[in-house]
């Protein structure tokens, strides 16, 4: 699934406008419209930032990890599946699925520090 089908399927399933989950995430309107639409304003492929993906995966009360897996249920490096994602996000999941889960909670402990102030 793609990130924005995923964003979608939770929205109807919990009856939430775009505009009320963009607020329960901390992000904008148009950032979750254009995720859905997996295309901005002039047609580029949408690019999803790693602390995007996690005020997402906090909007929804799920873990990052359990998100990503979600996005990239197929090839981790397929971009159709995970079009909506950059390249270099694409990696650090890649990676980040082949750790132990006590690693994956060290590196999300590690990733909420840092962005705890943002």
């Amino acid at each position: 699934m793609t990130l924005g089908e995923v964003i979608q399927d939770y929205r109807l399933t919990f009856n939430l406008s775009q505009r009320e989950f963009a607020k329960k995430c901390g992000v904008s309107n148009g950032t979750i419209n254009m995720i859905e639409k997996e295309v901005t304003k002039d047609g580029q492929p949408v690019k999803v930032s790693m602390h995007t993906m996690k005020a997402i995966a906090d909007g929804m009360e799920t873990p990052l990890n359990s998100l990503m897996d979600l996005v990239g249920d197929a090839d981790p490096e397929a971009p159709s599946q995970i079009s909506t994602i950059s390249a270099s996000d694409r990696k650090f999941m890649s990676l980040f699925r082949q750790l132990s889960d006590d690693q994956k909670n060290l590196i999300i402990g590690t990733m909420n520090e840092f962005t705890k102030d943002e």
